[in-house]
């Protein structure tokens, strides 16, 4: 099927060696062109990237030359027109030399070179030495047997960008995420949660935080957090890896879930504090049950 992938592999050294022989997630986002100033990267299983690898500065030249080629003959292909940014090429060049058996990644609105590109032609031009998911699920195969099940998405509600869409169409992206997904990585964060950015207006009362904002908004998504906890209750959710924020770097428990046998685990791993920023946060990381502890 077009929107599942699979890779198998026969040595996860660190869920081999884990007491508990969980896998080991390490988490990494909005690295905005300062990935190369990460000096240290944790040990782990699996690398996540969710998003926002580039700048959008990058992309205006190149977009300002699209459409005037477009113009001259809208049945050009934009593949054949792509050009890549230095931050993709460099982000590409990158990660295939991370040490980390499984590599992942998705697309942030920064991306807006992405846009009407086949997820095929970024996986096989742009960025090979990764595993690009934009809605797909990612099975893992341990040793012929299935380990874990991933679902990749990009979308945001930011105007004019990489993959943005209407608040009240982005819902239709949520109902595609299977029911036996493991982890969910999105862009965009489910609302509430390390999702609390700037905002226009001077104060106002936030009737969820129960408490007054000045120029600070919530950036998350209802219809996501919901659609996370559904996934959680009724399906296999144990993680939801995010960041478009920036004012935040962590993980947390998800209240609802928090006494419940499997409690859903929120990452936020927005790497710098702003756009220009080159004092890089460290990836999160976080462990992750794989679905059948006796192939261990």
């Amino acid at each position: 099927m077009a929107n599942t992938l699979e890779c198998s592999i026969d040595n996860l050294p660190m869920m081999e060696k884990h007491p508990h022989h969980k896998l080991t997630i390490v988490h990494m986002s909005d690295s905005h062109i300062s990935h190369q100033f990460l000096k240290s990267i944790p040990d782990g299983d699996i690398f996540i990237h969710s998003g926002d690898i580039s700048h959008k500065s990058e992309w205006y030249d190149w977009q300002q030359k699209i459409e005037k080629e477009l113009e001259k003959n809208p049945n050009l292909n934009r593949e054949e027109l792509y050009e890549s940014t230095p931050s993709i090429s460099s982000f590409n060049e990158w990660i295939g030399e991370l040490p980390h058996p499984i590599k992942i990644v998705i697309a942030g609105n920064h991306e807006m070179g992405f846009n009407g590109l086949t997820r095929s032609f970024i996986r096989k031009n742009i960025l090979p030495n990764a595993i690009y998911l934009q809605d797909q699920t990612l099975i893992i195969n341990y040793k012929g047997q299935e380990l874990l099940r991933l679902y990749g998405t990009p979308w945001t509600t930011s105007s004019n960008m990489g993959f943005s869409i209407s608040r009240h169409r982005i819902k239709d992206k949520w109902e595609k995420i299977p029911m036996e997904t493991d982890v969910l990585i999105t862009h965009l964060p489910p609302f509430g949660i390390m999702d609390l950015a700037s905002g226009k207006d001077p104060a106002f009362f936030c009737d969820y935080c129960k408490k007054e904002h000045k120029y600070r908004k919530h950036w998350g998504n209802v219809e996501l957090r919901n659609k996370a906890i559904e996934l959680n209750s009724k399906g296999c959710l144990q993680a939801h890896l995010y960041g478009h924020v920036h004012e935040f770097h962590g993980t947390t428990v998800e209240p609802i879930t928090k006494d419940s046998s499997r409690p859903l685990l929120y990452s936020n791993a927005a790497s710098v504090g702003s756009h220009t920023d080159k004092n890089i946060l460290k990836p999160n990381v976080i462990e992750i049950l794989p679905r059948k502890l006796q192939l261990i």
